[in-house]
């Protein structure tokens, strides 16, 4: 069972930071400089676990990475694989969540607004084991809070907007705030030859989606004024990279 999060978060425990990162300074340094203004200052942290990937830099830039990392947390476990794995990074991860909540990160996202720990304890329970950041790109159209998977509803081959899908709750790899023991167990299930954030999306994965779909993921922030921005995409377009998916993976070329 979920420890209540306000009992936890309000009276001072720590919580831990998990981040997934390419070997991308700049971008890392944007990141965590933005969280530590708007959100790292309001929240005792105990450990900061960082996977920094091969990605797009080499020896120098994971070391440059590392280094950002520890000017800004006291504890921090350090993974440093020889290849890329985007499943592998979050599965270390948040096998490694030892405090009773973690926010977890990639390396490029900015955070926009102040957030303090009673805005955000008092919205998990029993059932709510995510809290997601609302961001541009998630195009949430609906009064819910609750992401769930909507499928588009037809009348007469007419289309009639989409509904929710109350049996199939999604949940996120970018920023959110997720409880130790669901970010353990779906740690424990997910499998390394498939994108993460796909593994939580749909049911390519049965098992963790067996799982998951006993919990729901609350979206946090204003649906038109958007609590995170994703500097990725910019910065894909800059350096000439494209997004793919083949085999159950996100690809780049």
């Amino acid at each position: 069972m979920a420890t209540k999060g306000w009992d936890v978060i309000e009276s001072g425990t720590p919580i831990d930071v998990t981040i997934v990162s390419g070997a991308r300074p700049t971008l890392l340094k944007r990141t965590i400089e933005s969280f530590a203004e708007g959100l790292f200052r309001y929240f005792p942290i105990q450990t900061a676990y960082v996977n920094i990937d091969p990605f797009e830099g080499g020896p120098d830039e994971v070391a440059e990475c590392s280094q950002i990392v520890r000017e800004h947390f006291s504890d921090v476990r350090l993974r440093t694989p020889g290849s890329p794995g985007f499943a592998a990074a979050v599965k270390w991860l948040w096998s490694n969540v030892q405090a009773p909540y973690a926010l977890h990160l990639e390396d490029d996202w900015l955070l926009n607004e102040l957030v303090r720990p009673q805005q955000i304890a008092p919205l998990f329970s029993d059932q709510i084991r995510q809290i997601a950041f609302i961001h541009k790109d998630k195009q949430w159209r609906f009064k819910s809070r609750i992401h769930l998977k909507s499928e588009r509803v037809r009348l007469f081959g007419i289309s009639m907007g989409r509904r929710l899908l109350r049996n199939r709750p999604l949940f996120t790899t970018s920023p959110a705030f997720v409880e130790r023991e669901f970010a353990n167990k779906c740690s424990g299930l997910m499998l390394e030859n498939l994108d993460p954030e796909k593994q939580l999306y749909s049911h390519r994965h049965p098992t963790l989606s067996n799982y998951t779909s006993n919990y729901h993921c609350y979206l946090y922030g204003d649906f038109k004024k958007f609590i995170i921005t994703d500097i990725g995409r910019d910065h894909r377009k800059t350096v000439g990279l494209n997004k793919g998916f083949e085999n159950g993976q996100s690809v780049w070329r």
